[in-house]
């Protein structure tokens, strides 16, 4: 490409090998204009970070907020499997309970049967004696109970030599 002027390092033979301008002085309405296209810039680009930064925020809340549903469902899920297994500990328990309850029966059952074939046996050999025994001591006793509270002196006496007994009506029983 051609230049309309020629270079002015050509000009006076210069060799110049990595080339840094310092210093550049411009006009004070070319500054104005740069800075107000640097702060133009400046402007766009907060504009963009801003909307990517919103963006990321938006994003992040989002993953918290799915973070934060699975650990809830997740800690639902502990308790629901520690009730699970405090409900299972309990059906042992009662199953044990159950087995036990039907060991007693069977043991209950077992003396019993034992007992009445014991008193089957002990009837058998002397009659019922002790319970006949036992009966004829509880009448006899009642009996005793009841003729004590009776008066077996007579309370009025007849006749006599001379003398006369207090007149008394008789008790009627």
């Amino acid at each position: 490409m051609a230049r309309q002027e020629a270079s002015p390092l050509q000009e006076f033979a210069l060799k110049c090998y990595n080339l840094a301008i310092n210093q550049i002085t411009y006009d004070e309405i070319v500054e104005k204009q740069i800075l107000q296209q640097q702060e133009a810039i400046m402007a766009v680009q907060t504009a963009v970070a801003r909307a990517k930064e919103a963006e990321q925020d938006a994003i992040t809340a989002e993953q918290r907020g799915l973070a934060n549903a699975k650990k809830a469902k997740w800690e639902q899920e502990v308790i629901k499997a520690r009730m699970m297994t405090e409900a299972e500990q309990r059906l042992g328990v009662a199953e044990l309970d159950r087995r036990t309850a039907e060991q007693r029966k069977q043991e209950s059952i077992l003396l019993g049967q034992g007992e009445a074939e014991r008193r089957r046996l002990i009837m058998e050999a002397d009659s019922a004696l002790e319970v006949k025994i036992a009966a004829w001591k509880a009448v006899n006793q009642f009996y005793a109970e009841q003729i004590g509270k009776q008066r077996w002196v007579p309370e009025i006496l007849w006749g006599g030599a001379g003398q006369q007994a207090p007149a008394r009506r008789p008790r009627i029983w």
